[in-house]
């Protein structure tokens, strides 16, 4: 977890501060050094300087704050764990003060306020029991979270349960600083190095009801259907169209044209018709045929198909 350091300069900090890819690593500690004695360890990343938070910051950034601190500073540092990547700055985020801004809703803020007391005069509080989608969950408090401040007010340890709830009771809109529970940073520091929380957004499945599904065309341009789907049912019902949009290819009077009085075809595009309609003149042309077709007439007509 993030822990802070205090460093005297003397002769020098006693690391070198490495940048690997836009990161600042502590790297090569001398010993006995102030960097040491302090507590620093190799691969511990830096993510403040005094009372700034330099995530983000490039190396000759980082350097010039140091440098402006004089004979000493203050270091916020992490070492590396398992379920930690110092290289992912997001993670990083997650480690350091966030300022959450809560907007009550019809339950509340959303979290149960626990207090412990280690000692007669010192109570640390913490936000507890978050709701799921609740007003602190989507603000970005995580469950167990330290508070630090409300409203710009640190709540330090002499304050007692009731007194906390009453910075809260009847509010509206709180903004609250707060930092997992084993950060080490005190109060004051949190609070300068504190970031903007990234909030959680519930994402809800919203469906417009079908009523109808797209007419579909058939070969003819002046052939359509429809059917309705009723909503929040399983069943689907078709309206079956009426006989005037039945599929009609042709009327009887356009086939009359096509096949003249003894049933010989004429002027027919046949690469324009569907089998069925192909099907239909060809048996109009039979009924009108005082005698069967030739071959020779019948391989006349379909050559070109």
């Amino acid at each position: 977890m993030a822990r802070a350091v205090f460093l005297d300069k003397g002769d020098g900090y006693g690391f070198h501060l490495a940048s690997e890819k836009g990161v600042q690593f502590i790297r090569r500690i001398v010993e006995d050094s102030p960097a040491q004695n302090a507590g620093m360890l190799e691969g511990d990343r830096l993510l403040g300087v005094n009372d700034e938070n330099i995530i983000g910051q490039n190396h000759s950034e980082v350097v010039e704050i140091i440098r402006k601190g004089g004979s000493s500073c203050r270091l916020v540092v992490i070492s590396p764990a398992p379920t930690l990547d110092l290289t992912d700055d997001s993670q990083m985020m997650l480690q350091m003060p966030r300022e959450c801004v809560l907007a009550r809703k019809d339950k509340g803020f959303g979290f149960v306020l626990h207090s412990e007391r280690k000692q007669k005069t010192s109570t640390t509080f913490y936000m507890t029991k978050l709701q799921e989608t609740g007003a602190s969950w989507e603000a970005g408090v995580n469950d167990d979270d330290r508070i630090v401040s409300i409203d710009g007010e640190l709540i330090t340890s002499d304050l007692e349960h009731a007194e906390v709830v009453q910075k809260i009771k009847d509010k509206k809109v709180i903004k609250v600083v707060v930092v997992s529970r084993h950060n080490m940073l005190d109060l004051s520091l949190c609070q300068a190095l504190r970031v903007p929380a990234l909030r959680r957004v519930v994402y809800e499945e919203q469906s417009a009801p079908v009523t109808s599904v797209p007419e579909i065309s058939a070969r003819s341009s002046s052939t359509t259907s429809s059917a309705q789907v009723h909503e929040n049912s399983t069943d689907t019902s078709t309206t079956a169209p009426s006989a005037e949009h039945l599929p009609s290819s042709r009327s009887s009077s356009e086939k009359t044209e096509e096949v003249d009085e003894n049933g010989n075809f004429r002027d027919i595009d046949f690469t324009k018709m569907s089998l069925s309609e192909l099907r239909s003149t060809i048996r109009l042309g039979k009924k009108r045929q005082t005698r069967d077709m030739s071959w020779a007439q019948q391989r006349s007509v379909f050559k070109d198909l």
